[in-house]
Parts: structure tokens; sequence; C-alpha cells
């Protein structure tokens, strides 16, 4: 099904009991990204892109290529943005019989795993760029981000350390993520990981470290601070420094600022930084899908990207 933005706005807001017939299109995108998260051109570009999923367990049916399917989808969006308590909550917000059958389990998560699954289009190492001997030195930022994640119950402990976030102070799920210096392109995103895994032994010991060429340079935090027997990964990080001149520290200072400006567009999708996510009951099962929404939600915030809305610069 094609459907244009003007189409696209109308039907979203019409799936949520809101009127068109009073407001202008400019309140009318607005309501948009208030309810979905997302504007008209974007909804366009997510769903244009699941349309042409080729993996059998991915792709859309015949029949999900239709309105039906584009309201569906819309439900996951309003689901990601809002995270909503319970699942008559939620259903009850939509126009339409349908809503409350579709707005549990497997038929709300298959939507934000096929999002997800465009990652593989959206999150792209440029090895050509970053291996050139005459580009760039510096190439990327990186950072390691706790999510809040439901911990599964044991019979006999209260607490398992080794899920708990030292920086959330709770069980959390962590993940990777390099920002290209030069464009606003995310490169990286691994995880998840379990919220107590040091941030350097996952640069160390799980791609980034090795993936970063030699002669090329990772800007960072101090908690990827690397001790002199690691050299090869040693020579790949660079933090700020007391003995950094001005124009270093102040170009490292605003790469690690638009880091955490991206952080901050992912966080505010409810389902991320709400509250805690609950889905999958805890343990390795809730952290694998909540993986999925973390992917999910760096697609969109890559194609808001894509479409005009940048990082500064650095």
């Amino acid at each position: 099904m094609r459907i244009s933005p003007p189409a696209a706005r109308k039907a979203m807001l019409e799936f949520r009991r809101i009127p068109l017939n009073r407001i202008s299109p400019e309140s009318a995108e607005q309501e948009l990204k208030e309810h979905y998260g997302v504007s008209s051109v974007l909804a366009v570009k997510l769903w244009k892109e699941l349309c042409k999923i080729g993996r059998s367990d991915m792709k859309l049916t015949k029949e999900e290529k239709t309105m039906k399917g584009f309201f569906r989808f819309s439900m996951a969006l309003h689901f990601m943005w809002t995270y909503p308590k319970n699942a008559k909550v939620f259903g009850r917000s939509f126009k339409g019989t349908g809503s409350m059958s579709h707005a549990r389990g497997a038929k709300v998560k298959i939507w934000m795993l096929r999002i997800a699954h465009l990652r593989h289009k959206a999150i792209r190492w440029p090895v050509e760029e970053f291996n050139d001997p005459n580009g760039q030195i510096f190439i990327v930022s990186g950072d390691c981000t706790d999510f809040r994640q439901q911990e599964k119950k044991h019979d006999e402990y209260h607490r398992d350390e080794k899920e708990c976030s030292e920086k959330l102070k709770q069980c959390a799920c962590k993940f990777e993520i390099a920002i290209h210096l030069w464009k606003s392109q995310v490169v990286w995103i691994n995880g998840p990981f379990r919220g107590g895994k040091h941030d350097k032994t996952i640069f160390v010991e799980d791609g980034l470290g090795d993936i970063i060429p030699k002669g090329k340079i990772i800007i960072v935090d101090r908690a990827y601070k690397i001790k002199d027997a690691q050299k090869e990964y040693k020579d790949k990080v660079s933090m700020q420094r007391p003995t950094d001149n001005k124009e270093l520290n102040e170009f490292k200072s605003r790469a690690r600022s638009r880091h955490e400006k991206f952080n901050g567009r992912m966080k505010r999708w409810s389902i991320l930084s709400g509250d805690t996510f609950r889905h999958g009951g805890g343990g390795e099962e809730g952290r694998a899908l909540f993986g999925k929404a973390v992917f999910a939600v760096a697609v969109i915030c890559q194609f808001e990207m894509d479409l005009g809305s940048k990082l500064f610069d650095v």
C-alpha cells in the first residue's frame, strides 16, 4: 500500500479519535508527534522500508500491506512511544473493535521486531571511509548506555549484582553505541549486555575495539581507561586529559555532548526511559526482547536524522 505523509497523518490521528476538521496541518503534525513520537514523513519512510523486508519470518503479508497493517504498525509506534501500563488502556485508546485484540503480546511485538530488523540498513560501519589512511584520525564517539530492566526473580537471592547497573543502582541492560564524528550517523550498536558488565570490558571483548582500524581513534569517557598491557586497544581510545590544548579539549567535549544528545533522543521513547522494561519476564529472555526495543528506537532515531534532524557539528 502506497501512502503519502498527509494521508498517513490523517489516518494515524483518526486511529486515535482526533478530529482533523478544526486544526491546521501544523497542529495536526504536532498532535502526531505527541501521540506517536514521529512526523508523518518519518512514519511513511518507516512504512516503506517495512514493506520492502524480504526475510521470510519478518516479511509483511499481503493483508498487512493494507490500511489494516498500517493501523497495527501505528499501534506499535504508540506502544513504544508511550509504553502504556496495560493492554486494556492501550487498546481502548484506539478506534475500532479490533484494537483490543492487537494491543497485546505477539501482535504488537512483531512490528517492533520488524522495525528493529531495519537496523541492518540504517546502522552501517563505513569500512572504506574509516580504513582510508588519508582520512580523519578521530572517527567516532563511543559510549555504553544503561536502560532499566525488570530483574528475574531468584529463589534464594534478592539481587544479582551482575545484572545491576552501577549508574542506575538496579537491574539494567547495557548497550554500546558509536556515532560518526563527521556525520549524523550511528555506525555501531552492540548489546544487550548485563548491567554489571564494565564498559571497558565490552569494548575490548565484544567487537568495537577490534573493528576500529589501527591509527584511528574513538573519543570516549573515563570508563574506557585501558591499561598499558593492552596497548593495541589503548592506542585506539582518547578521552579528555589535562595535557590537551584548548582546541582539542573543546573538540572532545563537543563530541561527548553530541553523543549524549543522541542518547537523549533515544530516551525520549518511554519504552526505554519510562517505567522499568517489564516484558519478557526478566533474565536472558527479557534482555533479548529489550534489545529489539533498543534497536527499533535506534532505527527510528537514525531515520529521523536522515530526514534532516541532524546532530550538531563537532
